[in-house]
């Protein structure tokens, strides 16, 4: 995926979140640490202390792993089964059925981002990667309860089951996430 310059913290936060959730390689440690620093240069607030302080959290789990365990622990949850469907889905449309999801489909086709297409486009990657652009418009407004609907189904069924902290750290951030958001 190409690089997306944001010049604030939480479209930042949403990136990171992203690149969190793609298959596991050794270049993703680099990627995030590089995705961390421009969101430490952002912070401004302690609530933007607090995330960054989350993100680092999850930067140190993922460099503490082993990353073999992670790819396992990647293609068990996320990976298609013969008998049906994974563990976890990806498809953020599997945890709404609300009617503003092909509207949210239709927008994220017709932005400028650049949908990765290693996932489904209807990825959680993709959402995320689309609400780094959009957090702090009209639309992120409008889509966010959606949003916040979607993350917590995912966070909720990632917890749940993964056998790496790293997944686990992911989803309890992003539970902490929409929290923020809701409130």
């Amino acid at each position: 995926m190409e690089e997306m310059e944001h010049t604030s913290f939480f479209p930042l936060l949403f990136r990171f979140y992203s690149h969190s959730l793609v298959f596991p390689y050794e270049e993703l440690r680099m990627e995030l640490e590089h995705l961390f620093r421009r969101l430490e240069l952002q912070c401004e607030n302690p609530m933007h202390e607090h995330f960054a302080n989350r993100a680092l959290a999850l930067l140190n789990s993922l460099l503490e792993a082993d990353m073999g365990d992670l790819q396992g622990d990647f293609g068990r949850m996320f990976g298609l089964r013969e008998n049906g469907d994974p563990p976890v889905t990806i498809n953020f449309t599997e945890y709404s059925n609300a009617p503003e999801v092909d509207d949210l489909l239709d927008k994220m086709y017709e932005s400028d981002l650049a949908l990765n297409f290693d996932e489904a486009p209807e990825s959680i990657t993709n959402l995320l990667d689309y609400f780094s652009l959009i957090v702090e418009s009209e639309d992120g407004i409008k889509y966010m309860p959606l949003f916040t609907s979607v993350m917590s189904g995912f966070a909720k069924k990632l917890i749940a089951e993964t056998s790496q902290p790293f997944y686990e750290s992911v989803g309890k951030a992003l539970l902490e996430l929409n929290q923020i958001i809701a409130d």
